[in-house]
């Protein structure tokens, strides 16, 4: 594949410390960077006014706004707002939760107002008040003040809220186009889904288009059922220039060639993006290499694996109003503690970037020792066992075996001829659990050491339960809460006793 000048080639330099860690840091100078967010719309709306910044669907066509329209309501919406807010688009959609206790004494703000009383409609908030000295207020707006909290998406704890600054926001951007140089060649555009209330919609891409005066579509649609023909018809009418949902099939189709790509890696925490992969690869996974201002430290596992620490301009000050947990997130030379794992691409080049290798968190010792590592022996699984296995939870933790419990995928099920019936909370047709036992046993058979051998499985009947936070706001499961809100299950695997536990033959 060959090398393309949209990306900035690989330069970083490792230090190897006398306690075994090892810092890895770009050699590449940051940018400039503005000092609020609100520099961006000024910039765009005195250059480029009449530009598309923000679009959403309004019936056959697009409700459009451009940089000074954008800032013109944005004014209006400061000059109105109070320190306690809370907003929903339809007040009659969610009357129940706007009623609750929690939220006594606190404005409601909705688009569509509905029956609601009490409620204030967003068109009142954009009347404005020319009384109001908007640029005193905004001259009150530094690096450090506090843009937004946003909520971790609580995969492996409980969720915690991020202190999201002005800085980092703005350094983030500036390090994204030090290594993507052709963000700041031509104004970007974007046809996206993602929710704003979570850092990869919210801040990466709505501040890349903002920083870059580039224009955002809001995609209506969703890859889901039901939902991926509004999104099929928003592509047809606008074509971004970037794609954050990688539709390498319909490119390959178009040009014949696979487009420019590439991967990145972060967290809420980090404003997100801390490392990215700026040269091609042939690889899936690597997600390359610091980005400018960013330093890793990198403390040994086992095996070539590092757990993975941060520090940087980009890194949140803490979680809001949670001091103990702010605490624990930082070790004692102020680096961030991510919980994430990577490997080398090459242990004898740093250049080529390393590999993400799962959540420390996610994998777990068995009684005798061994260390599982739960993440890639999931993804494996779930390939085996398609299309029968929708998502699963692995088991083991202070236990002699590995153990799997499945959420079905009850379509694929009833359609390979087998029931749904169920006992106790698990799935028990006689058919279905010899198909499974058959491939666990083939799995076993290929799979033999005790760190990715299979001793038994269950099939839940109920899927995961969003309402009970076994499933996060991004959609991935929340391991801890599905084996704490069925543990009788969880008993019932480990017992042996159960018709509905699936043990393969030896």
């Amino acid at each position: 594949m060959k090398r393309t000048s949209n990306f900035k080639p690989h330069d970083v330099s490792s230090e190897q410390r006398s306690d075994e860690t090892l810092l890895l840091r770009s050699n590449a100078e940051m940018g400039d960077v503005v000092d609020t967010s609100a520099d961006w719309l000024h910039r765009w709306s005195v250059e480029a006014p009449e530009r598309i910044f923000l679009a959403e669907r309004s019936g056959a066509g697009w409700r459009e706004e451009t940089y000074q329209s954008t800032l013109q309501k944005v004014r209006a919406i400061i000059s109105l707002v109070k320190p306690s807010m809370a907003y929903v688009v339809d007040a009659d959609k969610f009357a129940h939760a706007i009623t609750i206790d929690a939220l006594a004494g606190v404005e409601i703000v909705a688009s569509d107002v509905g029956s609601q009383s009490g409620v204030t409609g967003m068109d009142t908030l954009l009347q404005g008040d020319s009384g109001v000295d908007i640029d005193a207020a905004r001259g009150q707006v530094t690096p450090d003040s506090v843009v937004k909290i946003l909520m971790t998406s609580g995969s492996t704890s409980a969720p915690k809220g991020v202190m999201t600054t002005q800085r980092m926001m703005c350094v983030n951007q500036t390090q994204i186009a030090d290594s993507l140089p052709f963000l700041t060649e031509r104004p970007p555009s974007v046809v996206d889904w993602l929710p704003w209330n979570h850092v990869f919609g919210g801040s990466h891409n709505f501040n890349m288009m903002l920083a870059n005066g580039g224009s955002f579509y809001i995609d209506d649609g969703k890859p889901l059922k039901g939902l991926f023909d509004r999104t099929v018809e928003n592509l047809k009418m606008v074509t971004g220039s970037l794609v954050f949902n990688v539709p390498v099939g319909m490119a390959l189709d178009v040009k014949g060639e696979v487009p420019l790509m590439t991967s990145s890696w972060g967290l809420t925490e980090t404003a997100p993006a801390t490392m990215i992969q700026q040269e091609p690869t042939d690889r899936s996974g690597v997600i390359g290499v610091p980005m400018s201002g960013v330093t890793l430290k990198l403390v040994p596992e086992e095996d070539g694996r590092y757990e993975v620490r941060a520090k940087g301009p980009n890194i949140m000050p803490g979680y809001y109003n949670d001091p103990q947990k702010t605490a624990e997130a930082f070790d004692g030379e102020g680096y961030f503690i991510t919980g994430d794992a990577m490997v080398f691409v090459d242990p004898d080049n740093v250049n080529a970037g390393m590999r993400f290798d799962g959540r420390i968190s996610e994998d777990f010792k068995l009684l005798t020792g061994t260390w599982v590592r739960a993440t890639a022996l999931r993804m494996s699984l779930l390939s085996h066992f398609a299309p029968l296995a929708a998502d699963l939870v692995m088991t083991g933790q202070d236990k002699s075996d590995i153990g799997v419990l499945i959420f079905p995928n009850k379509e694929a099920i009833e359609t390979a001829g087998h029931a749904l019936d169920d006992v106790d909370g698990m799935l028990s047709d006689p058919s279905l659990l010899t198909a499974l036992r058959d491939r666990l046993a083939a799995w076993n058979e290929a799979n033999a050491s005790s760190s990715t051998r299979i001793a038994r499985a269950a099939l839940f009947a109920e899927p995961a339960s969003l309402v009970d936070a076994e499933i996060t706001a991004k959609g991935n499961l929340n391991f801890r809460k599905v084996l704490q809100r069925r543990s009788a299950i969880l008993d019932h695997l480990y017992n042996g006793s159960h018709d509905a536990v699936i043990v393969p033959k030896d």
